[in-house]
């Protein structure tokens, strides 16, 4: 169960900071203050290959529950205190062998995280977007780690700031002689109402 903890947290995390723009804008003010942790709504998928023929997808759609922290932005830096929220959904998994369907599931996609903290930098650019050019680093628990690079779309309406984001990553491994390619992305929309 930790390990889901800390996989939702820092796939919030990566949501929270995930594409690039090259552009600053030097004037942040117009998000600047103190915001409620409302959302967050995100689509997954992870897809794993191997070189032997095997592939398996997971696909999630998910909305959060239980949601509180305060989210501040002031002078280019983020700052989350008592970020958590819950996750009550279900994932399906699909397994294939050489791109042949041998099996689906329906999984459960239930976690808590636990109070976190975080800090990290802020950069708006152009007219619609917002990047965080070092991650941000993250408390959780007796953890401090860090997360991705990156950014998304915002938008402000009325009292909430909405940032939409879109993030891709691909890895590899190795085990026992066979190669794993991993292929994740992640859409999601992140609610925040200023206090």
């Amino acid at each position: 169960m930790q390990k889901n903890q800390v996989l939702f947290l820092l796939a919030g995390l990566t949501i929270l900071a995930s594409c690039k723009k090259d552009e600053a804008k030097t004037n942040s003010a117009e998000i600047e203050g103190a915001y409620t942790f409302s959302s967050m709504h995100a689509k997954t998928n992870s897809t794993t290959t191997s070189d032997d023929g095997l592939k398996t997808v997971s696909l999630a759609d998910w909305a959060t529950v239980n949601n509180m922290g305060t989210i501040v932005f002031k002078n280019g830096i983020l700052t989350n205190s008592d970020f958590s929220y819950s996750v009550n959904s279900k994932a399906t998994g699909y397994y294939y062998q050489n791109d042949i369907l041998l099996d689906s599931v329906n999984i459960p996609l239930t976690v808590t995280i636990p109070k976190t903290n975080s800090t990290g930098t802020y950069k708006l650019v152009g007219a619609d977007s917002i990047y965080f050019p070092a991650g941000s680093l993250v408390t959780y628990g007796n953890l401090t780690t860090s997360s991705n690079p990156g950014g998304g779309h915002y938008k402000l309406n009325g009292n909430q700031l909405i940032l939409d984001i879109s993030s891709a990553t691909d890895s590899t491994f190795s085990d026992s002689g066979v190669m794993y390619e991993i292929k994740q992305s992640v859409e999601a929309s992140i609610i925040l109402t200023k206090q």
